[in-house]
């Protein structure tokens, strides 16, 4: 297969992605959520394809939040940094529509220039998934990831990152700091505080060479911390399932408001949950809703509702019936408080 094929098999995969996230925005039904899940996953090609259309989503969205970050802009090359951030806002909503369309309709991929480097970075609250070489990188709030075009697949400038390299892969390499992890098949994260690493392996192995060259060997269920001044003593710690879940649980799926109709913003709890979201008053769906929030902890938003929105959510049962749109089960039902 040469190059031209390969472009066009390229546009195709990402205009079914590009359609199907343009649907899942303006709402799909249960059968529909299940239908794009199992597309998705079928193929990991289709799965990173939608994790690049999220990106985009997230860094649009996230633009005018950068302007008030100076250390997301010292960390801009000067020409860029340069270029104003202002209004940007305005403009995010135009600059996804442009960028669903160029995918839709352009020819071929729009390429970047060789000899950028593509920085990721999150602001306080933000949470963004991506995929780089073919691995699954996740980055937590106030975090900020290279991905060079020579040398190390990533590096991680500031902030914490999760990894999961995928087996038959080439190997991964992150820089982070004066650190550099590798690994050819395995689940970690690396945290990196002035010039201290911290590396947890979650499952297989992970190679860390320090300063001087000196390397170490992580395996899975072991959190080393290291210090560039003293790397030849760092201990690794021995980690509890739960423990590693607690450290990990912000690598668990996120949903993110802005502006956002209450009604649309359970119909994405929703997709995640077996406990389903109910509106006892129907007015209450065009409340406007903001904020960062794991998927899977509903009771989590609830509490927000609560505080922000005087609106309480009540745990109930459904019996089942033989309607479709009144299954049964269990359900969360959101009512406005007296």
């Amino acid at each position: 297969m040469n190059d031209s094929e390969l472009d066009s098999d390229s546009v195709a995969l990402d205009r079914e992605a590009a359609r199907w996230l343009a649907r899942r925005g303006a709402g799909l039904s249960e059968l529909e959520a299940a239908e794009f899940d199992q597309w998705w996953r079928a193929d990991p090609c289709r799965a990173a394809a939608v994790a690049r259309l999220e990106a985009v989503e997230d860094r649009l969205r996230g633009m005018a939040d950068f302007a008030d970050d100076p250390e997301f802009r010292a960390l801009v090359e000067p020409a860029q940094a340069g270029r104003p951030f202002w209004r940007w806002a305005q403009w995010i909503p135009w600059a996804l529509a442009a960028s669903l369309a160029g995918l839709l309709f352009f020819p071929r991929p729009i390429r970047p220039d060789a000899g950028a480097a593509p920085l990721y970075a999150t602001t306080e609250n933000g949470y963004q998934r991506l995929m780089v070489s073919g691995s699954v990188v996740q980055l937590n709030a106030r975090s900020a990831l290279r991905v060079p075009a020579t040398g190390p697949t990533a590096e991680l400038v500031r902030g914490e990152a999760g990894f999961t390299v995928l087996p038959g892969e080439r190997e991964f390499v992150v820089q982070a700091g004066s650190f550099t992890a590798r690994s050819s098949a395995a689940t970690f994260s690396l945290h990196l505080s002035g010039d201290e690493v911290s590396l947890l392996v979650f499952s297989g192995r992970v190679e860390l060479s320090g300063p001087t060259g000196a390397k170490r060997g992580v395996p899975a269920a072991e959190r080393l911390t290291a210090d560039p001044r003293n790397w030849t003593q760092a201990v690794a710690t021995r980690m509890e399932p739960g423990q590693m879940q607690e450290i990990l649980s912000w690598q668990a799926p996120r949903v993110s408001f802005s502006d956002t109709r209450l009604a649309d913003a359970i119909e994405q709890f929703n997709l995640y949950n077996w406990e389903q979201f109910e509106l006892r008053d129907a007015t209450l769906g065009e409340q406007r809703v903001n904020g960062v929030f794991r998927a899977d902890l509903p009771e989590e938003f609830v509490r927000h509702l609560i505080l922000e929105h005087r609106i309480v959510g009540e745990r109930v049962r459904r019996p089942s019936s033989s309607d479709r749109s009144d299954p049964g089960g269990a359900a969360i039902v959101l009512r406005a408080t007296p």
